[in-house]
């Protein structure tokens, strides 16, 4: 098992009107730069969308860490599960841990959006079908 991450990030007025490009079956799909709804999916981007590849739990999470600690200031009120980057890697861990990929997304200042992903790359009961997106 391994994992890659995604992130991508954009102004919040491009989330909703491009929302079909955000499913695999559209035409659009490979080249649009918004992740899919669909978590499993996101493997099915080109290769130039992954940010990195871990073979290990802990940098993983740590990445998703790293990338949220780097965000400009997110619009309130924030989540009650977003209070630290411990606790947030701590839960990151035991979900990756058991297979299943981590999303965070977050509506920021200035009506922007980022959405942050790890997903589980090898056979699961969700993206057996679907090949490595870097040949790992």
């Amino acid at each position: 098992m391994h994992w890659h991450g995604y992130v991508w990030q954009g102004d919040g007025k491009d989330v909703l009107p491009s929302d079909a490009t955000k499913r695999s079956n559209h035409p659009m799909f490979a080249g649009a730069g918004q992740l899919p709804y669909v978590v499993n999916h996101t493997l099915m981007k080109p290769r130039s969308f992954v940010k990195g590849t871990w073979l290990k739990v802990n940098p993983a999470a740590q990445w998703l860490v790293n990338e949220h600690a780097q965000l400009p200031p997110k619009m309130y009120p924030v989540p009650d599960w977003a209070s630290t980057p411990e606790e947030r890697a701590l839960d990151a861990v035991e979900r990756l841990k058991s297979g299943r990929s981590v999303v965070w997304s977050f509506w920021l200042n200035g009506a922007r959006y980022v959405d942050m992903r790890v997903v589980c790359c090898s056979p699961t009961d969700f993206n057996d079908d679907i090949p490595c997106p870097t040949g790992v």
